[in-house]
């Protein structure tokens, strides 16, 4: 079902419960006021004035719009986009909760997203648009939205339910590069453990551009449904979460043809996976730790593909820490180890390992946000730093700078993403205004 279909069918439900289930009026009370009328019949008529001025009140208490414009440059202008961004939540009913998140985006011309292409330069992008029911200690939640999955940010040796979204610049906040998927999501919660279910339709791929091209658009109407549990386990100072699940690969790869040397098709695997994360909390200082095994079903591709994937079992380990000093510095860090099929050989399997440290701190009453990431990956050699500030100047304006620098490996080029095949220094200005 499409994300507008989605829409149309939250707003009626919307509409039909208001009309439904609106408060009746105390016929007897003197707090209905000019609100209760009697006609020269004698009929009692009230209207529903106060009725919808109630549901637009709490409607427009929930409800934010917000327009913001991004502008990086490098050598050259790199990124020049606005968007607005409506954000909205109703509690439609006692136990429910509704959530609607969709930003409009639009690029100039030089924008590196777009450049040429002029039936691109505005997107729709819908973030959230889902529903949420809770019955006692359970709750179940569907439609379009985000899930995480493991203890150590930055790593997807568990945390790989949804698909990076390429389009949005890395600065120092990895949710950001996170893209949505249509998912139904059970949680229930026990005094000593929670239980998660997960169901995905129709799974998404990682996406480069502003709409999704069209050999992966035609991946992704091959894939089948994903689905997965997770266990956790709570005890004194500790968390132990067990998961099972099957998934697609978030990332498609390429399958070159030797004779042009030029991409033939696109496949993505189907595969198995047991995992275990740990989180244990000594004051300040939290370590963790994500394990998964992997283990190949099968492939889906379109396009020619006429090469075995190798790697058919593969174990991933992801380490790492997060620590808060007396004086409120937030310090993280993180290290993931794994093994992968080369792009460019399918003989060749490479073992790949990637580091990430973050800091960060409010100053000014909270005003002020300062933070920095620095990323290292193996393979293909990339460095990337980011410094980054933010500021809330009213409780409308705010604004951010970062000042990042990537360095990079040849081999780094060939990742199709603008962001990554970018080296030297950037700059990043945001200006936004929320009403």
């Amino acid at each position: 079902m499409t994300w507008q279909r989605c829409i149309a069918l939250a707003l009626c439900l919307l509409l039909v419960h208001f009309d439904i289930n609106a408060e009746q009026p105390d016929y007897l009370s003197d707090e209905w006021g000019a609100d209760f009328e009697i006609t020269s019949l004698g009929q009692e008529q009230h209207t529903s004035l106060k009725d919808e001025q109630r549901f637009i009140d709490a409607l427009a208490a929930q409800t934010s719009l917000k327009i913001k414009t991004d502008l990086a440059y490098a050598d050259e202008l790199s990124m020049a986009r606005g968007h607005g961004r409506l954000n909205s939540a109703l509690r439609p009913f006692d136990k429910a909760y509704l959530k609607l998140d969709v930003q409009y985006n639009v690029y100039h011309a030089e924008d590196n997203l777009v450049e040429g292409i002029d039936s691109t330069r505005h997107h729709m992008k819908l973030n959230d648009l889902w529903f949420q029911y809770t019955h006692e200690a359970c709750n179940a939640k569907a439609g379009r939205q985000k899930l995480f999955w493991g203890a150590v940010e930055g790593s997807y040796a568990l945390d790989n339910l949804m698909p990076l979204d390429l389009t949005e610049p890395l600065l120092t906040d990895f949710s950001l590069i996170r893209r949505s998927q249509d998912m139904l999501v059970l949680n229930c919660f026990g005094e000593t453990y929670d239980v998660e279910l997960m169901l995905t339709p129709e799974p998404l791929l990682d996406q480069l551009t502003v709409r999704q091209q069209g050999p992966l658009k035609s991946l992704e109407e091959e894939l089948e449904a994903e689905w997965g549990a997770r266990v956790t386990a709570h005890f004194p100072g500790i968390d132990v979460a067990l998961y099972v699940a099957r998934l697609f690969e978030n990332t498609p790869q390429m399958t070159i043809d030797f004779f042009t040397f030029g991409v033939s098709g696109y496949h993505v695997d189907q595969y198995d996976l047991v995992g275990l994360s740990v989180i244990y909390a000594m004051d300040k200082l939290m370590l963790e730790m994500d394990l998964s095994y992997q283990e190949e079903r099968l492939s889906k591709s379109v396009g020619i593909t006429m090469q075995d994937d190798l790697l058919k079992y593969r174990t991933e380990l992801a380490l790492g820490f997060e620590y808060t000093t007396d004086s409120n510095h937030q310090l993280s860090a993180g290290g993931w180890f794994y093994n992968y099929v080369s792009p460019l050989s399918p003989f060749q399997i490479i073992y790949n390992q990637v580091w990430n440290f973050s800091w960060s701190k409010q100053y000014l009453n909270d005003d002020l946000t300062l933070s920095t990431l620095l990323l290292w990956q193996k393979h293909p050699d990339i460095t990337q730093l980011t410094a980054m500030a933010d500021y809330l100047w009213d409780d409308q304006w705010s604004s951010a700078f970062a000042l990042g620098y990537q360095a990079l490996a040849s081999s780094a080029a060939q990742s199709g993403s603008p962001q990554l095949s970018r080296q030297g220094w950037t700059s990043n200005l945001s200006l936004s205004y929320q009403f």
